[in-house]
């Protein structure tokens, strides 16, 4: 299930902002406000790493329970940015799946979103250490960018 940036400008804002660190953390060219627009009109949603529906065991993934799983899912470090139409494709799927099929994550347009496809598969699962991980990231991200 996708969470449609509509509903929730602020995450849409720390998404694409720490997305231009990533890009040009890769070396790649800062996003032109003209392909911001083009992703904005064909549709950014934000999709749930690890998926709302699970289809995987938990505990090689770290977690004890499903209540565990729960409270981690909807933490800032599980989303990213997709294309609607990624993100239609990616649903129900484990990360390393979202990270290999076509026409799902790999195929992102956004940086950070297949730099989490190749973590996951580098240490062969996204789990609960990633989700702590990329949440302690990005809320050093937000502090950095707009210091309090």
């Amino acid at each position: 299930m996708s969470f449609v940036v509509e509903s929730n400008e602020g995450t849409l804002h720390i998404l694409v902002e720490h997305e231009e660190v990533a890009r040009l953390g890769a070396g790649s060219a800062p996003m032109l406000l003209a392909e911001l627009r083009g992703l904005r009109a064909a549709g950014i949603t934000i999709d749930y790493v690890l998926p709302e529906e699970r289809t995987f065991a938990l505990k090689g993934r770290g977690f004890a329970d499903r209540d565990e799983y729960e409270e981690q899912i909807h933490r800032l470090g599980n989303l990213s940015l997709v294309e609607e139409r990624i993100n239609s494709a990616a649903q129900k799927k484990t990360p390393e799946q979202k990270a290999s099929a076509d026409d799902v994550h790999k195929d992102s347009k956004f940086v950070a979103t297949r730099e989490i496809g190749v973590a996951s598969q580098t240490n062969n699962k996204f789990g609960r250490h990633d989700v702590e991980a990329r949440t302690q990231e990005l809320v050093d991200f937000c502090l950095k960018r707009w210091p309090p």
